[in-house]
């Protein structure tokens, strides 16, 4: 009974002249706007107006065509051949939430999509590559049983940047969908690649998250980069304070 229901849908994608916008969502979480349509029907501008504000799903400006990428429907291949300076958004106190990455790819890909002459970002449900414009390659990795997302920062000297950047992602996230109870502990990479503590890093100085002398104001983790009282900015507006 399955197959035959199944055989008819890919006769109705066919009849429909959709079969290569399936094979893009089946294979890559790119969703057309004519898939969508298919899907929600008369609901659909509801339907991409309620997962764009949830950030679940976001615009895809890196084709042709109007698209959206549904990082849910991502694949499970893995980034290789990562380069860079090491964080990690350590969550194992509570716990890391479903869908917390998924939030995080699409913040991501919106801030990358706003850069000048950016590569296309390479996506998969616990690992992506995102090209932040001057700031270089970022990597990020989607740990589920260490409770941690890890941010691999390919050019050190923007790495402080970056972090913050990230690090208002994560709190635009738990100001707009997830709630006080997300929370995370800081760790940064030293010099013999270990990840420490942010009390550590700060106590010594620690290059390239703090220079000068300026530990207590170079590195801002919490709340007061962008989004401090800023609960429900919209995104075009948060993503324009980023840059």
């Amino acid at each position: 009974h399955y197959v035959k229901d199944e055989k008819k849908e890919m006769e109705d994608f066919e009849r429909a002249g959709l079969m290569e916008d399936l094979n893009m969502i089946r294979s890559k979480g790119i969703a057309s706007v004519d898939i969508l349509a298919y899907f929600w029907k008369e609901h659909y501008q509801f339907m991409v107006d309620l997962m764009s504000r949830t950030l679940l799903m976001n615009k895809w400006d890196y084709g042709d065509e109007e698209a959206y990428v549904v990082p849910s429907l991502l694949d499970n291949d893995t980034i290789k051949d990562t380069q860079g300076v090491k964080a990690a958004l350590d969550f194992s106190e509570r716990f890391l939430p479903n869908g917390l990455f998924q939030r995080l790819l699409c913040l991501a890909v919106s801030h990358s999509s706003r850069q000048e002459s950016t590569k296309s970002p390479e996506l998969h449900v616990s690992s992506a590559m995102v090209d932040f414009g001057s700031k270089g390659i970022v990597y990020l990795t989607c740990d589920l049983d260490k409770e941690r997302i890890s941010i691999q920062i390919a050019e050190p000297e923007h790495a402080l940047k970056v972090y913050k950047m990230i690090s208002a992602m994560m709190d635009k996230i738990r100001q707009d969908v997830m709630g006080a109870s997300l929370v995370w502990k800081p760790l940064l990479q030293n010099k013999s690649g270990k990840l420490v503590s942010f009390e550590v890093a700060k106590s010594s100085k620690l290059k390239p998250w703090f220079q000068n002398q300026s530990a207590s104001t170079d590195m801002q983790l919490e709340n007061n980069y962008v989004t401090d009282g800023a609960a429900g900015i919209g995104l075009d507006s948060f993503l324009m304070m980023l840059d």
